[in-house]
């Protein structure tokens, strides 16, 4: 079923191309426009959404005069950056994210208005299988690499309860972390660095335990196996 829930985001898979080009301060400007929200109503294209600057300080550890400041500056960057966005008909519209936006210094609050191309892969209905919601608790790590790998996985997680377990391409993994050819040439090196301290975020922010295998061009996920003491 699709709904809203309020430690996360819900964001349509095809987004995944938009964040996959943002640092990690901007990932984390998204999560705190959207944390809180009703997602399960199509946002007005007309109307302006609050950012929470608090939630941003926090998850950046910083003043809450510092965050509006460098909000400011990363909503001016999104609003003349543009982004292939795929849409749920497979068509590419090639736009920036943010529309417009209003701010008031005096108590450092701030508003965006979507794009109305981009309001449909962040709220409403969206088609079963086609959506995720990405936890909040994850924001808070210090690399995007590992933030954009979370994101990755969470995509295929619900696959575990139809299965023992899933595989993500080597390729796809390099594709959405944006590695250059001399980066992480070798397989083993990108998994011990990026994928298993993954995997140790998601254990110790949502609790859920992961382990990995290499099966040649594949990298398979499944729960990891309790070990009971005799």
């Amino acid at each position: 079923m699709d709904k809203t829930v309020s430690n996360g985001m819900k964001i349509h898979h095809n987004v995944i191309s938009v964040l996959k080009e943002l640092e990690l301060y901007e990932n984390r400007f998204v999560g705190c426009c959207l944390w809180g929200e009703d997602q399960g109503i199509l946002f007005s294209n007309d109307k302006m959404y609050p950012v929470d600057v608090e939630a941003y300080s926090k998850v950046c550890g910083t003043t809450r005069s510092k965050a509006f400041k460098d909000l400011l500056e990363i909503i001016r960057k999104l609003k003349e950056t543009s982004f292939d966005i795929k849409l749920p008909d497979n068509s590419v519209y090639v736009t920036s994210i943010v529309y417009d936006f209003l701010y008031k210094e005096e108590n450092k609050t701030i508003l965006v208005n979507w794009n109305k191309k981009f309001i449909p892969l962040i709220s409403g209905n969206m088609e079963a299988g086609k959506f995720m919601v990405l936890d909040k608790r994850i924001a808070s790590i210090s690399s995007n690499k590992r933030y954009l790998m979370y994101i990755l996985i969470e995509k295929n997680l619900w696959k575990l309860s139809k299965q023992d377990l899933f595989f993500i391409e080597k390729q796809e993994i390099r594709d959405v972390l944006n590695l250059l050819p001399e980066e992480y040439t070798e397989f083993k090196s990108l998994h011990a660095k990026v994928i298993k301290p993954t995997l140790k975020d998601i254990y110790n922010k949502l609790g859920i335990g992961l382990e990995t295998s290499i099966r040649g061009s594949k990298v398979l996920f499944n729960y990891k196996k309790e070990v009971k003491e005799c």
